[in-house]
């Protein structure tokens, strides 16, 4: 766990960043439904959604981190989990035949010692996935995207003057999608496509 430490240390960080710009967005969000004329809010609103892709985007690396880590941790388990099995087949093994009590002696201290890597191992393991969960609970909040960890489409709009192929509109307003298929929508008839 002490190599990972530095990777769940940086993904509580963030964590912490992003429910701290969650909420805002929540009452930012409160504020703009309460009073619809002021538009300082609907920008202020834009901002701290801008502000949360900004912070997600600075704990992607991490996050690819700590699932190469829980990958790995898995497959250390799974050997140890191999190796306990061996172990426990030579004892049966020795124990039947009874003459090395010495060999019997040593294989149960292996067993034992096994034992507790994987006790250590699926602790780690825990602890990571449950960071891992956390971190992206956070994300998911106000529609973004939990594989992806990008923004909803309709709070990251811009005005565009792409005209809409369903209504011929220049009212549109375009998405800035971060995947390779960034798509628009038409405010006047809600039509989205590939741009």
């Amino acid at each position: 766990m002490a190599a990972s430490s530095g990777v769940v240390q940086a993904l509580q960080t963030g964590l912490s960043e992003i429910s701290s710009i969650n909420k805002r967005i929540d009452a930012a969000k409160e504020l703009k439904n309460t009073d619809k004329q002021n538009g300082s809010l609907e920008a202020l609103y834009k901002k701290y959604f801008d502000m949360k892709a900004q912070t997600i985007d600075r704990y992607r690396n991490s996050l690819g981190e700590l699932e190469k880590l829980i990958e790995s941790n898995r497959i250390a388990l799974l050997h140890q989990q191999r190796q306990r099995d061996s172990i426990q087949a030579e004892l049966l093994v020795e124990e039947k035949v009874a003459d090395d009590e010495h060999k019997i002696t040593r294989l149960k201290s292996d067993l034992s010692s096994n034992d507790e890597i994987m006790a250590q191992l699926s602790t780690d393991k825990s602890t990571l996935e449950a960071i891992k969960s956390q971190f992206l609970d956070a994300v998911q909040q106000h529609g973004f995207d939990r594989k992806t960890l990008t923004a909803p489409y309709d709070v990251v709009g811009i005005p565009s003057p792409i005209i809409c192929p369903r209504c011929k509109s220049k009212g549109t307003v375009s998405y800035l999608d971060k995947s390779p298929n960034p798509q628009a929508k038409c405010s006047s008839c809600g039509n989205v496509w590939k741009t």
